[in-house]
C-alpha cells in the first residue's frame, strides 16, 4: 500500500481532526496495553471504526505518518514517541474478561460467538466444537470469513484447533 506524499500533513496549528485523532488513540491504546509494536490495519481500523481499506483509513494514516507521529511498515503502524505524547489520556483496553467482552461487541454479532466460544474454552478446542456451539456449520463460508476475520485481528490463532490470540493476552 503507498501513499502519495503530501506537503502539509496536519494544519499549521498541528491540531488533529476527528478521524486522525481517532486513530491516533486507537494506536495509543495498543501500543500501551501490548509495547511498542507494529499492530495491523485491521486491529487500528476496528478500535477506531475505520474500515482498514477505505480511503478514509489511508489518508488518515497518511497525514499521521506524514506528521511523524506514526511509522508505517509494510505489516501496520507503529506509534512514535511525538505520537503518544499527542494522544495524551486515552482510556486504557480492558483485560482479563472484560477484554474478552470488549472485542466481542467490537467484532459483530457472529464473530463475537466464535470469538465467546474460543474464550470459554479455557485453551484449544476443535473448529467444529467452536461452529457447533456459535450456531455455525465448519464448512460455511460465512464461518470460514469470520474466523479468517478474528485470525487478521489476532483474536483467534489456528485453523483447526483453535485458540484465544495474541490480541486477547
Amino acid at each position: 500500500m503507498k501513499y502519495p506524499l503530501s506537503p502539509a500533513a496536519l494544519p499549521v496549528d498541528g491540531t488533529l481532526g476527528k478521524g486522525p485523532l481517532a486513530l491516533l488513540t486507537a494506536l495509543a491504546q495498543l501500543s500501551r496495553r501490548y509495547g511498542p509494536h507494529v499492530f495491523t490495519p485491521a486491529r487500528v481500523g476496528i478500535l477506531a471504526h475505520y474500515s482498514p481499506g477505505s480511503s478514509t483509513f489511508r489518508e488518515y494514516m497518511r497525514q499521521l505518518t506524514a506528521a511523524g507521529l506514526v511509522l508505517r511498515s509494510a505489516r501496520g503502524f507503529q506509534l512514535l514517541p511525538d505520537g503518544d505524547a499527542k494522544a495524551g489520556d486515552v482510556p486504557p483496553l480492558p483485560t482479563g474478561a472484560a477484554l474478552v467482552d470488549y472485542w466481542e461487541k467490537q467484532v459483530g454479532k457472529g464473530q463475537g460467538a466464535i470469538l465467546r466460544a474460543v474464550a470459554d474454552s479455557s485453551g484449544a478446542v476443535a473448529a467444529d466444537t467452536v461452529a457447533e456451539r456459535a450456531g455455525f456449520s465448519v464448512t460455511s463460508s460465512t464461518w470460514r470469513e469470520y474466523t479468517r476475520q478474528l485470525r487478521a485481528l489476532q483474536l483467534i490463532a489456528g485453523k483447526h484447533i483453535l485458540t484465544p490470540g495474541e490480541a486477547l493476552r
